[in-house]
């Protein structure tokens, strides 16, 4: 294929924009050593703008989705043209947290799956799904949706959502990332990306410097009450309701 989509998605407070610089400094570095033509589009605003255009919006009329739909289709007929004539290869990096920061709704978030269906026709789509400890990610932005415990109960209903949409895609093209794979073991999951990518190793190595660690830690930065409160709301029955980010067959360690 052409052209790849790469696709980094989690849920709020699970570090994606740290992963987002690593795969945009990788692809760059393999584009930029190997002496293509090719090209890496990271956060791509056209794309963006008709992402937010189909799923953020609420006034939308039918024929101003299928307008959209049409933009999509649009942008990827001439990428892919370009791969085609130039015989590069063309990358699509995008990123996004569920919720998004100002759209709190689960209904209203870029719908995963029929995002495959649009750009499955014109690019290879691979999808890197971030989890962190779900108790970490509340702590991240727990000021969020009016305090701590609201704020749980929103990152547990988005990764229901998140791995809902993830069980839809082709599990060969989901695989998920631990964030403390990302900081902590990082020379574990540097051949498993590299394959992902299906770029060498040293350009992942090269992107892998691009992460910082997160300097807020609930266990210990929480009051004891609340930090226990976090730890039943998170128990092992509610981490099994979501088997994307549980189920070993997802992880990237096994690509």
């Amino acid at each position: 294929m052409e052209v790849k989509f790469i696709f980094i998605a989690g849920v709020e407070g699970c570090g994606h924009h740290g992963l987002c610089p690593v795969v945009d400094t990788a692809l760059k570095s393999f584009v930029g050593q190997s002496g293509v033509s090719s090209g890496v589009f990271t956060r791509w605003q056209p794309i963006r703008n008709v992402f937010a255009q189909l799923w953020y919006g609420v006034q939308q009329t039918p024929a101003q989705q299928q307008q959209a739909r049409d933009n999509l289709q649009a942008l990827m007929t001439q990428l892919k043209a370009h791969a085609v004539k130039t015989g590069c290869p063309q990358y699509i990096v995008e990123d996004n947290s569920f919720p998004s920061g100002r759209v709190r709704c689960v209904s209203r978030q870029w719908d995963l799956v029929e995002m495959a269906q649009l750009v499955r026709p014109f690019a290879e789509m691979k999808v890197v799904a971030l989890y962190r400890d779900p108790a970490a990610m509340t702590f991240s932005h727990e000021d969020f949706d009016g305090g701590l415990i609201d704020h749980a109960r929103m990152v547990a209903v988005h990764l229901e959502h998140l791995n809902n949409r993830l069980l839809r895609l082709d599990p060969a093209t989901v695989k998920v990332l631990h964030y403390e794979d990302l900081v902590d073991r990082q020379q574990e999951i540097v051949s498993p990306l590299s394959r992902f990518l299906n770029i060498e190793e040293r350009h992942v190595q090269l992107g892998l410097r691009e992460v910082r660690r997160s300097r807020k830690d609930w266990k210990t930065d929480l009051p004891p009450e609340k930090r226990d409160w976090l730890e039943d709301f998170f128990s092992e029955e509610r981490l099994a309701l979501w088997p994307v980010f549980q189920d070993d067959s997802y992880s990237i360690r096994n690509f």
